[in-house]
């Protein structure tokens, strides 16, 4: 996208005027949002009122609905009085440049209802009326909703999400000052189950060996690289958590320079995750810093393929691929150059496989501080370098020697007390030596031992 550099001040006034115009004429066919949380039939509820009557409004998708232009199930009857009308309402929701319009049709009607609602007035009663349910639910007041499709959990996570500022439609130029930089998560709880999220919004689900293709989800991912957006599909019996991300370049400041304006940005990356139809949370969406980004979510996969077992046969009756197999369906060498700034020559081509048959995992521990594919423990010297050399690193071995006496104070019930940053800055270091001397068709990985409780080192880091 074309991003202003220096614009003449009359050519900013007159674009300026012309948007305010546009604005108002938009916002001229917007209605109230007729939207308001309130008791009814002895329930409180998000309720949608239409010509004195009301509907109750799903708070997952109406929250949804303000990131994400779809057809919504949001609209229901409520009224134990009466026997349920065959059918149901759809919404389709677009957000139009200045305004968000609604066109609501019924399955069994040949009826259609369009409005207009102002961005403002849409966002902020979405904000309110998710505030007073998740109040009138925490007091313990019954509520309209059934624990199957809404829990108090999303309703917590809506509110949340709703304050993160800079992913919601707004008349004004987004800037920096207006967002804020979270991390993104995604680590493995095994190999298949994960948790994703940014910030503290994450939650818990599954991706499925037989209804998911990794060498797919390699490529969803590569596609970031190559056009700086991506739509990534991990698929949980039939239903996909659709993970997003796009490259953005946001206004950091502008400055005068008399007759006319400069522009400096600053780059981010905008990650949008859709969850799929069992976990019952919200859309989560916000602004992450690029490579860790792209490098949690890789690192996140290959370890997941890491602790599959060795054979891929755990479970006779389940068809799970074997370590090495999901391990090098993951393993890419155009995601890895891209997080090492590597910068492709004019005229060439990228290599876009490597064959990984070892996986070592630095992990110090009484005795043995790396550990193969297998999990048999030894030291650098159990291994040959990329020339057939037996590896020798005395520093390395004097490094993993300090945590004997932790792992035996740990294993007595004694305290003990290490500077666990300084440690994990020595221990990087020498696992990059390592690497530098490691044949390309091994794996490097640097793991906190056990007896670490400190949360220096958050999760397993692939040593490029």
């Amino acid at each position: 996208m074309f991003e202003s550099i220096w614009t003449k001040k009359e050519v900013v006034d007159k674009n300026n005027q012309e948007v305010r115009n546009k604005i108002a004429a938009e916002e001229k066919t917007c209605i109230d949002f007729p939207i308001l949380s309130l008791e009814r039939f002895g329930v409180f509820g998000i309720w949608f009122e239409e010509d004195r009557d009301y509907y109750l409004v799903n708070p997952l998708e109406l929250v949804n609905s303000i990131y994400d232009d779809n057809v919504y199930l949001m609209l229901d009857f409520y009224d134990d009085t009466k026997e349920k009308t065959d059918g149901y309402f759809e919404v389709e929701v677009e957000k139009w440049n200045y305004c968000y319009s609604w066109r609501i049709t019924h399955t069994n009607s040949q009826c259609m209802r369009q409005m207009q609602f102002s961005f403002k007035d849409y966002i902020d009663k979405i904000k309110t009326c998710v505030e007073d349910l998740c109040d009138a639910w925490a007091s313990g007041e019954p509520v309209a909703y059934k624990e199957i499709d809404v829990d108090i959990e999303g309703i917590e996570m809506c509110m949340r999400q709703l304050e993160v500022s800079g992913v919601t439609p707004s008349h004004y130029q987004l800037t920096t000052a207006a967002i804020s930089l979270e991390p993104f998560v995604f680590y493995p709880k095994d190999t298949e189950k994960y948790e994703i999220g940014i910030g503290e919004r994450t939650y818990k689900t599954w991706l499925t060996h037989w209804d998911n293709n990794m060498e797919i989800i390699r490529h969803q991912l590569e596609n970031y690289i190559y056009e700086r957006k991506a739509e990534i599909k991990l698929r949980f019996d039939t239903s996909d958590t659709v993970l997003r991300l796009s490259y953005q370049k946001i206004l950091d400041r502008i400055e005068d320079s008399g007759d006319g304006y400069s522009y400096k940005y600053k780059d981010f990356i905008l990650v949008e995750i859709v969850p799929n139809e069992f976990v019952h949370k919200p859309i989560i969406k916000g602004y992450c810093e690029e490579k860790e980004t792209i490098r949690n979510f890789y690192e996140g996969l290959l370890y997941m393929a890491s602790i599959h077992p060795l054979d891929g046969k755990e479970n006779p009756e389940d068809d799970i691929p074997s370590k090495m197999t999901a391990y090098n369906r993951y393993k890419s060498p155009i995601i890895e150059a891209f997080l090492k700034g590597e910068v492709p020559e004019p005229n060439t081509f990228r290599n876009r496989q490597i064959y990984i048959d070892e996986i070592l995992m630095i992990d110090p521990d009484v005795n043995s501080y790396i550990w193969d594919k297998e999990g048999s423990g030894g030291s650098v010297d159990c291994y040959d370098d990329k020339d057939w050399n037996p590896i020798e690193m005395e520093e390395f071995d004097k490094w993993a020697y300090e945590i004997e006496a932790i792992v035996i104070a740990s294993e007595t019930g004694e305290t003990y007390e290490k500077d666990w940053e300084d440690y994990h800055r020595r221990g990087i270091a020498l696992a990059h030596k390592l690497r530098e001397r490691l044949p390309t068709s091994t794996d490097l990985w640097y793991v906190a031992p056990y007896e670490d409780k400190s949360g220096t080192i958050k999760h397993p880091i692939l040593i490029l």
